[in-house]
């Protein structure tokens, strides 16, 4: 194993354990007070609630058109476990739900909703809508659901679907901080419209997300420990967004006419960073790929743009293969080869304002103006995920190379960045933490320890520690505004701030002392620190106060 991988890994395994205790919580429900038994068949409507949970679904059911089932925090539904998952055999015998009206699904960050299955081994089906009426699933966890054959697709015809939750073509959901473990895939669309927002993929037989002829957001997920991350297949076009996938065999997969765009993500693989195969064209802006034998691997007629990215310690960074091409610009190559190119036909790769660490390049290189050759980055922290640039104006001992080197053009200028999200200056810098893109999303501000302390904190109610602090959060979920009480027994100095799902620090609320023996009041309206309002989802209120980290999941919701 390459030394540098050794850092990475040791991240990886840092982040893996701060969720273990996190996923272990989730999977523990309120107690258990009776037992609803839904014959195959059933219709089912009304409200479910943890009172009368668990609801145990024998086979079919279904929520008809027209109808509404709401499920409130702490119900656990199981399912029926089968072994002929053929929906059009006479033999189908695994526990499935119907989605034909709504489903309202409503956990809150510390009593959550479970699907999983009915006793201690096999697989049952999934959920499965068919509506166009718009469901809503929040704050659930599905466990142990597998692939159905033939099913229904609304416009004739059938098909089999892969996801715990599965959307035939015209219906929708959204979907928010979720957590799907050991399904075959997480979610599996086709021609649908939904969203997924920090949800959690983990362990799951084949992938996270499987998205065919659709164009989702998916936007502050971690995808790991699984094969794939996120597929996008048969002209799919996905908003691919600030999310973590790691531990996985391939970080990103388009096939077959698929144009994702991918922006400001982690990926940490051990084979593809980002795969594009079959007339695929994704883009990639503001990108971290490392680790991979493949940082990104373009085949068969296809394209890629890589934008102010950085690819690291993979084996080769841009591999281009049977007639297929790809642009670099802004980025920094830093690995085995920079670029890599085989297979039949025409392939090149054109190169600007990019650090590439190998002096000669393959023929089918052709490097335009602004690159620089063998000169070291100089990221912050490499072996721990931090990639970015050292500058003596941000407290560092050496000035990166890469800094004001990229495309001088206006339109790239990241100017509005600071030493969290790249740097000052009207000149683009190379890699991850420049462009002018990167000034209203930036990557996680590599600060691994805020990551992990916000993954440990999701969907776990936060005990009082010994010193009795609280945080409060009310309303939660909010749509406007949510007042945030801290109590605290005694005198202390420290920070109250909101982080999105990556730890990215939002909004700071107070930094200060912070009178004990009294309550302190603050209100957050869904803006960051510039006035900028954020985007609907999961964040979390961390107080971090003399060497004590409490932390408060809050959704801010339409």
């Amino acid at each position: 194993m390459r030394p540098s991988r050794h850092g990475l890994h040791r991240r990886h395994a840092v982040r893996r354990a701060s969720w273990l205790p996190l996923i272990a919580a989730l999977a523990t429900a309120p107690g258990v007070h009776a037992l609803v038994n839904i014959p195959n068949g059933a219709n089912v409507a009304g409200v479910w609630t943890a009172v009368n949970s668990p609801y145990v679904i024998q086979g079919k059911a279904t929520i008809a058109a027209g109808a509404i089932l709401t499920i409130q925090p702490g119900v656990v539904v199981r399912f029926k476990v089968g072994d002929n998952f053929n929906y059009a055999n006479a033999g189908f015998n695994a526990g499935i739900l119907i989605v034909e009206g709504q489903l309202k699904a409503l956990g809150q960050p510390n009593n959550i909703i479970q699907f999983t299955r009915d006793g201690n081994a096999g697989r049952w089906g999934m959920v499965f809508f068919k509506a166009n009426a718009p469901s809503t699933m929040q704050f659930s966890k599905f466990s142990y659901a597998r692939e159905v054959l033939n099913l229904p697709n609304n416009a004739g015809g059938a098909r089999n679907f892969k996801g715990a939750l599965s959307f035939a073509k015209n219906s929708g959901c959204n979907v928010t901080g979720c957590i799907f473990a050991e399904n075959d895939w997480g979610i599996h669309a086709y021609r649908a419209n939904w969203t997924v927002t920090g949800c959690t993929f983990v362990d799951n037989v084949t992938g996270g997300v499987l998205a065919s002829y659709a164009s989702p957001v998916i936007r502050s997920n971690v995808c790991k420990q699984s094969k794939e991350g996120i597929r996008c297949e048969y002209s799919s076009n996905p908003s691919i967004t600030t999310n973590s996938i790691y531990d996985v065999t391939v970080g990103v997969a388009c096939t077959y006419t698929s144009s994702p765009t991918l922006h400001n993500n982690e990926i940490d693989a051990v084979n593809f960073g980002l795969l594009a195969m079959f007339s695929c064209h994704p883009v990639v802006k503001g990108c971290v790929l490392t680790g991979a034998n493949h940082g990104v691997f373009v085949e068969t007629q296809s394209s890629c743009d890589v934008w102010n990215s950085t690819l690291y310690d993979n084996n080769t960074g841009v591999d281009v293969w049977d007639n297929s091409s790809a642009t670099v610009l802004n980025s920094i190559l830093w690995g085995g080869a920079d670029l890599g190119f085989g297979g039949g036909g025409v392939n090149s790769a054109t190169v600007k304002y990019s650090d590439l660490k190998n002096l000669v390049q393959p023929p089918q290189a052709i490097l335009g103006v602004g690159n620089i050759f063998a000169q070291n980055p100089r990221f912050r922290d490499p072996a721990n995920g931090d990639f970015h640039l050292m500058a003596s104006e941000c407290g560092y001992p050496h000035n990166s190379p890469c800094i004001n080197r990229g495309n001088p053009d206006a339109g790239s200028n990241d100017a509005c960045l600071g030493c969290d999200a790249g740097l000052w200056g009207a000149r683009n810098d190379m890699g991850a933490y420049g462009g002018a893109w990167n000034c209203w999303l930036p990557l996680p501000a590599g600060r691994p320890e805020d990551i992990a302390d916000c993954e440990t904190s999701l969907g776990v109610e936060q005990p009082p520690l010994a010193n009795d602090i609280r945080i409060r959060c009310a309303p939660n979920p909010f749509s406007e505004s949510v007042a945030i009480r801290l109590d605290l027994p005694s005198d202390a100095h420290g920070t109250v701030r909101l982080y999105d799902i990556t730890g990215r620090s939002i909004r700071t609320l107070h930094s200060g002392a912070l009178p004990g023996e009294r309550a302190h009041l603050f209100s957050w309206d869904g803006k960051d620190d510039c006035g900028v309002a954020v985007s609907r989802g999961l964040y979390v209120c961390v107080l971090a106060a003399d060497g004590v980290r409490v932390a408060q999941p809050v959704v801010f919701t339409d």
